[in-house]
């Protein structure tokens, strides 16, 4: 059982406090009674009890703050997730939009240099963007697809770029990854070429170390600078891939 003493007394600055406290503390004590403060029973005069009841009511305050806190707190970063897939998807739509775009640009551009005959370097320039969106590997707008219920051959999409169209919606919503696109755009473009067989084992072993890496310690922002693991293995893709393309 606790006690506790409480009261409260004017004092002027010539008085004994010390005196005067302890006088205080005996006249209170001659009210002692029982009482119940939540769940411990305590001794102690009206004044005593009330305050810790207050000191009581005031911890349980603190105890919900604290957990409206914590929701908040997980209301937060979850608001955050949500903010860094809407960034991906904006993203992702901006450069389906660009594709498209260079891929009308290619069917007016071809017509006038076969039909019209007088296309320049930049028709010619843009038939050959044109040709890569085409043709080539796009793993962003690739997604769309996926997230959008569009295709439901999930396996097809890893088995072109290596990674999940999940894991390539949350990386194109990142800043600074164009890097990492490029290089699983660029084995999708080469693994999908219809001229060509089985792609060889450095390039392919180098493709799967590098994305093994990246999906091992899985991040948003993927870091390719040289002296990183990631980096000494993007490095070694594009040396592989080089070896491949000068052949």
């Amino acid at each position: 059982m606790d006690v506790v003493v409480h009261d409260e007394v004017q004092a002027q600055v010539e008085d004994e406090l010390e005196s005067l406290a302890k006088a205080s503390i005996i006249a209170a004590a001659q009210f002692l009674e029982p009482d119940q403060v939540g769940e411990k029973l305590v001794y102690g005069n009206h004044s005593g009890t009330r305050l810790l009841k207050k000191l009581g009511e005031m911890g349980q305050q603190i105890d919900r703050l604290n957990h409206n806190v914590t929701g908040l707190k997980h209301e937060v970063t979850g608001l955050g997730h949500e903010v860094i897939g809407l960034k991906g998807q904006v993203a992702a739509h901006a450069q389906a939009i660009d594709g498209y775009m260079a891929i009308r640009n290619r069917f007016l551009d071809v017509f006038r240099r076969d039909k019209l005959g007088d296309a320049d370097f930049r028709h010619t320039r843009g038939i050959r963007i044109g040709n890569d969106y085409a043709h080539g590997g796009d793993a962003t707008t690739d997604a769309m697809l996926y997230q959008q219920g569009k295709r439901k051959d999930r396996n097809v999409f890893v088995a072109l770029y290596g990674l999940s169209f999940s894991e390539v919606i949350e990386l194109h919503a990142a800043k600074e990854v164009a890097g990492v696109i490029a290089l699983i755009n660029t084995y999708a473009s080469l693994l999908a070429r219809k001229d060509a067989g089985p792609l060889p084992e450095g390039l392919e072993a180098a493709f799967r170390r590098f994305v093994g890496e990246l999906e091992a310690n899985w991040s948003d922002q993927p870091d390719t600078t040289p002296g990183t693991t990631l980096g000494l293995l993007y490095s070694q893709f594009w040396v592989e891939h080089n070896r491949f393309t000068r052949c």
